[in-house]
């Protein structure tokens, strides 16, 4: 919608509090262990495709995963909004920026992300 009406977009937490970096499978605590429920999706099927795909991405490109999911969110034209603790999590964050993903790396992300549409959408639109 944004993108038809010639609006930027924000990302904020673009990271998902540290989700997408990959920590918490590393067994790392940060936001999502200390508040339980607070970042969606964590420890779900959809969000173990999509850490799947950001580290074979980013051992592709010689990067880290958190990297790559900001890089992906470049790639669709949104600013994302970071919030790093550290001066390293900041050089970190920053150096996405010079990370360019191929059209194929793109679409993995893509497909690994997708939200299954729910009812009523299952019901109308049977595959």
């Amino acid at each position: 919608m944004a993108e038809g009406f010639g609006l930027g977009v924000l990302a904020w937490s673009p990271l998902a509090g540290g989700l997408l970096t990959g920590k918490y499978r590393n067994g790392e605590t940060g936001r999502a262990t200390a508040l339980k429920g607070s970042i969606p999706y964590e420890g779900s099927s959809l969000s173990e495709k999509v850490l799947d795909e950001l580290f074979a991405i980013a051992n592709e490109t010689s990067t880290n995963p958190g990297q790559v999911a900001l890089a992906w969110t470049m790639s669709k034209g949104v600013i994302p909004v970071i919030g790093p603790r550290t001066q390293t999590q900041l050089a970190d964050n920053l150096k996405a920026s010079e990370l360019q993903l191929s059209p194929s790396q793109i679409d993995r992300l893509d497909q690994a992300s997708v939200i299954r549409q729910r009812y009523p959408y299952d019901l109308i639109y049977l595959s």
